[in-house]
């Protein structure tokens, strides 16, 4: 999985080919990343945040976005964390305006519920 400000792309060893690719909407791009193999959550800015999935045909899939109030500085992603949420999970954004929320229960963990529907 390889992420970038244009978007996010799946890229096959050892040909570097690209198998799957997602891009943020025009005028937007990645500031930010986090990932853990299977998933990857991404903020593109004025606090938006994409969370992204692999299938079972290596394709990325946009599983769902939220915004938040603050812009996003730092996102950290738990590499225990599946889509089944089979381990709790720990995600800690870090905002511009010198706040930083860790939490068990905070934005990642609402975005991998809302996936699993």
């Amino acid at each position: 999985l390889q992420i970038t400000k244009s978007g996010a792309s799946v890229v096959q060893a050892p040909t570097f080919s690209s198998v799957s690719s997602w891009k943020p909407a025009s005028g937007q791009a990645v500031t930010v990343a986090a990932g853990n193999g299977t998933q990857a959550l991404l903020a593109l800015g004025n606090g938006h945040l994409v969370m992204l999935c692999l299938n079972e045909s290596n394709e990325l899939v946009e599983k769902c976005t939220k915004k938040v109030e603050s812009e996003i500085a730092c996102i950290a992603l738990s590499s225990e964390m599946n889509a089944r949420l089979t381990s709790t999970p720990m995600e800690s954004p870090g905002s511009l305006d010198d706040t930083m929320q860790v939490d068990e229960g905070s934005v990642a963990q609402k975005l991998f519920e809302l996936a699993a529907i």
